[in-house]
């Protein structure tokens, strides 16, 4: 009742209809802290879908006007739902609660490039051991992969030059693997379904600007329906990160690479024990580790993220009604983090911004503390 009040204030300008909305958020927060405090309620499907539930009215309204409500409470979802264990996830309402959850717990890990449970492969397949999964549940099992990756590849900094080597080598296979996963889930999913899951359009909607040349995107893509766009818009945002690191991560070998031809010019009597004594040792040891696959179209990690944009239209379609863009939300955020550190794709990043602000005004506060668009 409290988001339904809030949105209907948002609708009809209505302050009175916002008030109310909140005090029923607060009346729902007192029963669920209530609740917390009881053992035989706190552990209770129900408590567990309250706190869902408030924290999905914080993603909309941001009491506050901070993110600090939605990140408290979905720390408490995360806490709750640890407790609780992966064998009570496995059916009915808890089942359906962990599902709604765990998206919003991979965003919040992936935000702070930090590793979660929800990685681990007891939380990727108990939950699902009455329920099969779907291909909405199989992507973001690849989604839960990449934070992990994001953690470890902020580690770089701060190594010497054996250890990013040995880094780079435990995360290079790491990372074609996923793209091979990937790439097989997409496939099997075309398999089973005949019809194309999108195709393009003329761009009839040019509310998010246009470049001084033009339309920046004059096509669209449509999808079946906004499931399978969730699916491909996830898929996209998984690959452009991947591709991204692999870029990255191809870069610094090319550099150690230069380096260790640089210590093959250097005398033999190196200390052992330094940096470069270490890299040595390595090198001997595991053969020619610069030998790499090529990347070939992988290089275009802005592919993926152009597909997401190109994809705003669609989702922000009227009869979407609130859905589309919350589904657009997450993959919108992430094509304009990857591209954002690179100057030619600037225009690509103020087109998805001004989209980012439209995506918001659709009863979603709580982006507007995490990209500072307004």
């Amino acid at each position: 009742m409290a988001m339904c009040l809030a949105k209907l204030s948002d609708v009809y300008s209505d302050q009175s209809l916002k008030y109310e909305s909140l005090k029923l958020y607060n009346h729902g927060l007192h029963q669920l802290q209530k609740a917390l405090w009881d053992p035989d309620l706190m552990l209770h499907d129900q408590t567990l879908a309250a706190c869902i539930a408030l924290a999905t009215y914080e993603m909309s309204q941001c009491p506050g006007d901070s993110k600090n409500a939605y990140i408290s409470h979905t720390r408490g979802c995360e806490t709750l739902v640890r407790i609780r264990g992966p064998e009570a996830h496995t059916e009915g309402l808890g089942h359906q609660m962990f599902v709604h959850f765990r998206i919003q717990g991979l965003l919040y890990a992936l935000d702070q490039k930090a590793r979660t449970f929800l990685s681990e492969p007891a939380w990727r397949e108990i939950p699902w051991r009455s329920e099969p999964k779907t291909w909405f549940d199989r992507v973001y099992d690849y989604l839960a992969l990449v934070p992990e990756l994001l953690r470890q590849g902020d580690m770089f900094p701060h190594l010497d030059i054996d250890g990013q080597l040995e880094l780079a080598l435990h995360l290079i296979p790491h990372c074609w693997k996923l793209d091979r996963d990937l790439d097989m889930l997409l496939e099997s999913q075309k398999a089973d379904h005949p019809e194309p899951f999108y195709w393009p359009e003329p761009s009839r909607d040019d509310a998010s600007g246009n470049d001084s040349e033009g339309m920046l995107f004059p096509v669209a893509y449509h999808f079946q329906n906004l499931g399978i766009s969730n699916c491909i818009m996830i898929h996209w945002s998984v690959q452009a990160m991947l591709w991204h690191g692999m870029v990255q991560l191809y870069r610094l070998m090319n550099d150690l690479k230069l380096t260790f031809a640089t210590l093959g010019r250097v005398e033999d009597r190196v200390d052992p024990d330094s940096a470069m004594g270490k890299l040595r040792l390595l090198m001997n040891c595991k053969g020619d580790v610069f030998d790499l696959p090529p990347l070939h179209h992988r290089t275009d990690f802005a592919a993926p993220a152009r597909n997401i944009l190109q994809s705003v239209e669609y989702c922000m379609l009227d009869k979407m009604v609130d859905q589309g863009p919350k589904t657009m939300a997450a993959p919108l955020r992430i094509a304009i983090e990857t591209l954002k550190p690179y100057p030619q794709f600037k225009q690509e990043v103020e087109w998805g911004e001004r989209a980012m602000a439209r995506v918001q005004q659709r009863s979603l506060r709580l982006l507007i503390y995490y990209t500072g668009i307004r």
